[in-house]
């Protein structure tokens, strides 16, 4: 185990961080929460000056960094041994490991798009990682420069889930493994509900798992989404 402890922060789906088993909920604020995830999330060393502006825009520049320091100094006392927090840089420490749902989801995607060729088995990794959009249901008032990145990285996060689940679902097709392949088809519609593509290749995969009526029903379900929503 790490002698700092064990620190996992999950940012897809509701923001949620574990040290030693135990979650952490005492944040104080929630510009501290959001300065937290958007270190972890970005994973680089940031002056003072750019957090401060990230979080605190519409302050006077003297008060919007004593709130900083104000924020740093609860992580400080929460997570001292993970973060480097000096007079003029902050960041996680490259050299004190954690987990990161969100390199986790990024290791699996693009390990999935260099080996699948050639690897006859798909990586199952980026389905149950992605538990939901990037910091879902979380929101931080008064910080516009944090809410444009933050809804710029959860569209990259979401379209990288999105084509590997549709690559995923691809090869259990041709692999013959129509009930993976049907899950994994399933998972993309739930995020992509008008993808026209991945409600024919879950037609496809039912009937050939011999789920006809299953697959007449997806068929009817795709023609009410098309019709509904995009006037096909």
């Amino acid at each position: 185990m790490n002698e700092h402890g064990r620190l996992q922060i999950n940012l897809l789906g509701k923001p949620e961080v574990w040290l030693d088993g135990k979650q952490l909920t005492n944040f104080s604020t929630a510009k501290t929460e959001a300065l937290l995830y958007y270190l972890a999330a970005t994973g680089q060393i940031h002056s003072r000056e750019t957090l401060a502006g990230l979080l605190w825009s519409e302050m006077p520049e003297a008060k919007a960094k004593r709130n900083l320091t104000k924020s740093l100094s609860v992580l400080r006392r929460l997570l001292e041994p993970f973060l480097i927090i000096e007079s003029q840089r902050v960041g996680f420490d490259p050299d004190v490991p954690f987990l990161l749902d969100v390199t986790l989801l990024e290791t699996a995607c693009t390990g999935f798009a260099e080996v699948a060729v050639s690897t006859p088995t798909p990586s199952p990794d980026a389905a149950p990682l992605y538990r939901g959009d990037l910091l879902e249901g979380f929101f931080v008032k008064d910080a516009l420069p944090f809410e444009a990145w933050q809804l710029t990285r959860r569209e990259q996060l979401r379209e990288m889930a999105i084509e590997a689940l549709a690559a995923l679902t691809a090869q259990a097709s041709d692999q013959k493994e129509y009930a993976v392949g049907i899950g994994y088809g399933r998972r993309l519609l739930e995020l992509d509900p008008w993808r026209e593509s991945a409600h024919r290749q879950l037609m496809l995969l039912l009937a050939r798992h011999g789920q006809h009526a299953a697959a007449l029903a997806q068929y009817e379900k795709c023609c009410q989404i098309l019709d509904e929503e995009l006037g096909v």
